[in-house]
């Protein structure tokens, strides 16, 4: 059977439950019912008005909530179903203490982004490159993080010079808050990406704010970040460009 996300991202809705079916709610008219056996997960507008049932009908089948905030930004995760296996989280949490694992784990996150990043850039325009690389050597953490930055410099202005559509103004890669409509879509995208990794991440049992390139921090969901980084490009770049392609072509 498969699953899907439950996104709600306007707010002042009510979400409750009843046998087995989530009902949605704008003030006092049901607008929505779904059968809560085809939902993996649950993205929602944290200015939104959660009823008991449907948190018990969440915490019993096991369904993640991630809240994002009025910035659109990741706020914080419900989920009742952690993994009983403290073992796998004790050994998590011992590897963020090995350097040698944490600097070749770096490694091998941005060589696998830079390689979805060129995948998405050939795609669209076969002679597209982007700065070679090679992280055989001996690297310090800030080392990694600089030749990741002076990848992505490359990548955004290239990504940038294959928009061909004039209705879309992109010239970089901008957040916090995101300038144009490409950058509302990516912000966007990797909001539901991050969401999907985190509920996978709780799923198997490891602990989705322990990471290991990224830094942890108050509510940062490192390791959800880390494991998404390289499906950014495929996931959500190659939408977007997809989707101002489609939308030249209306």
């Amino acid at each position: 059977m498969n699953k899907n996300s439950l996104v709600i991202l306007e707010k002042d809705k009510t979400i409750s439950a009843n046998n087995y079916q989530v009902r949605i709610y704008n003030e006092k008219n049901l607008i929505k019912t779904l059968p809560s056996n085809f939902i993996q997960d649950v993205i929602l507008h944290i200015d939104n008005n959660i009823k008991p049932s449907f948190l018990k009908l969440c915490s019993k089948l096991k369904i993640p909530i991630h809240f994002i905030n009025k910035n659109g930004r990741y706020y914080g995760s419900y989920f009742s179903g952690n993994s009983k296996n403290i073992f796998l989280r004790e050994s998590q949490y011992k590897k963020r203490l090995d350097l040698n694992f944490v600097l070749n784990f770096s490694k091998a996150i941005v060589m696998g982004k830079r390689n979805s990043q060129l995948w998405v850039l050939k795609s669209i325009d076969k002679k597209a490159n982007l700065p070679e690389v090679e992280l055989n050597g001996s690297y310090s953490k800030n080392s990694i993080l600089g030749i990741e930055g002076t990848i992505a410099q490359s990548y955004w202005l290239k990504f940038a010079s294959i928009i061909k559509n004039k209705d879309f103004n992109f010239t970089h890669r901008t957040k916090n808050p995101p300038r144009d409509e490409i950058n509302s879509l990516l912000s966007y995208g990797y909001v539901l990406l991050v969401s999907k990794t985190i509920t996978n991440l709780l799923l198997v049992g490891l602990d989705p704010f322990m990471g290991f390139y990224h830094e942890i921090n108050y509510r940062r969901p490192s390791l959800a970040l880390d494991m998404m980084e390289e499906f950014r490009p495929i996931a959500v770049d190659k939408f977007c460009l997809l989707y101002t392609s489609d939308a030249a072509d209306e």
